[in-house]
């Protein structure tokens, strides 16, 4: 939480200084989808089954990606020298699905996620940018499918990692593209750190690609 809130003060002092300058203030709202998966989590998961039930094969599982929306609201701050910068407070479903040999389940998060974009504004026509974007991102879970929070639960509810984003600015509307990669590890059961560098396993972090469209009120 400490990290959350030294990552709030920083971009809140961001925006308070673009405030300050020629910047033009542009806020919205966005919606879009995320194609989700857990990087490390199938070796995780097959190691674990593999310690507690005699029977378990590991061709019987496997991890793929899910997909699931985000929804928000959006700031962009736009400079006289075409830099923007850009904030967004969202609330993202992502996970993974989890496929055995006779059945395959959605595990999913729901974060309240904070991504932070600095890029450019390439002028393709008079109201037309190409738009790049890159930045951290911090995100929250609050909520999740069983046995992903609390006392019985297998992950981690604070995740942080890298986001960059590409897409198309037409007046009010934004179109992007882009992809999140957490840092964090999101495995949260006993000894996992001692057990995952004993057996050599990798961490467990999120990977989200997804597609967004932003309106913008002004």
């Amino acid at each position: 939480m400490k990290n959350l809130f030294k990552f709030a003060v920083i971009v809140s002092a961001l925006f308070l200084f673009a405030g300050q300058g020629n910047a033009q203030l542009s806020l919205g709202v966005k919606l879009g989808m995320n194609a989700s998966s857990l990087s490390g989590y199938e070796k995780a998961s097959n190691f674990i089954m593999e310690q507690t039930q005699m029977n378990w094969t590991v061709s019987d599982y496997s991890i793929g990606y899910t997909f699931l929306p985000h929804i928000g609201a959006v700031a962009q701050y736009t400079f006289p020298q075409r830099i923007f910068l850009q904030g967004e407070l969202l609330f993202s479903l992502q996970g993974c699905s989890e496929k055995t040999s006779d059945k395959t389940e959605n595990v999913w998060m729901g974060f309240a996620k904070l991504p932070v974009y600095g890029g450019c504004k390439i002028k393709v026509t008079k109201n037309t940018d190409v738009i790049v974007g890159l930045g951290p991102y911090v995100a929250y879970g609050v909520v999740g499918s069983d046995g992903s929070y609390g006392d019985e639960g297998q992950f981690k509810r604070f995740d942080a990692g890298l986001s960059v984003m590409a897409g198309i600015q037409f007046k009010h509307l934004q179109v992007t593209a882009g992809y999140d990669k957490g840092f964090i590890d999101l495995m949260d059961i006993g000894n996992w750190k001692t057990t995952r560098d004993e057996n050599n396993l990798p961490g467990v972090n999120m990977d989200c690609f997804r597609v967004s469209l932003a309106f913008f009120l002004q």
